[in-house]
């Protein structure tokens, strides 16, 4: 038997540790609909299938945090109004727990608000690359 992969902790009971802590950042529930969930979980793989666990939950973060912090009404419309630009994929089974640890549980992989990914390997952003980052990982699994 494996274990559930949100058992997975660092320290303060999030899947990544980051220098950077917001104190007063707070993750909780979102009840998603089919019509969000099925979005939800194929731009997640678009951006992030390739990825390891937490990294998938920090894609999935990014997508929980604009969807609520920018008050907008569906998931199409937050990947359309942050410029998320990866293909619409049928999610994998890390996919689909991860955007169900993050949305339906209210976990958060790092305790931080995050709304933007950069994957400095594949492309160059001057203006990313000016912005504070919380945090960095590798983007392929190990």
């Amino acid at each position: 038997m494996t274990a559930n992969k949100t058992t997975v902790s660092k320290s303060r009971g999030y899947l990544v540790d980051s220098d950077s802590i917001d104190n007063t950042y707070s993750s909780f529930p979102i009840e998603l609909s089919d019509y969000d969930r099925y979005y939800a979980e194929r731009i997640v793989m678009g951006e992030a299938g390739n990825m390891d666990f937490e990294g998938i939950c920090l894609v999935a973060q990014a997508l929980r945090d604009a969807y609520v912090t920018y008050d907008y009404d569906n998931i199409p419309e937050t990947v359309d109004g942050m410029g998320y630009t990866a293909p619409y994929l049928e999610p994998n089974d890390d996919v689909c727990e991860a955007v169900d640890y993050i949305f339906n549980k209210g976990g958060a992989a790092a305790e931080h608000r995050v709304l933007v990914f950069y994957a400095s390997d594949y492309c160059s952003s001057p203006w990313l690359q000016r912005k504070d980052r919380v945090l960095s990982i590798s983007a392929g699994k190990e």
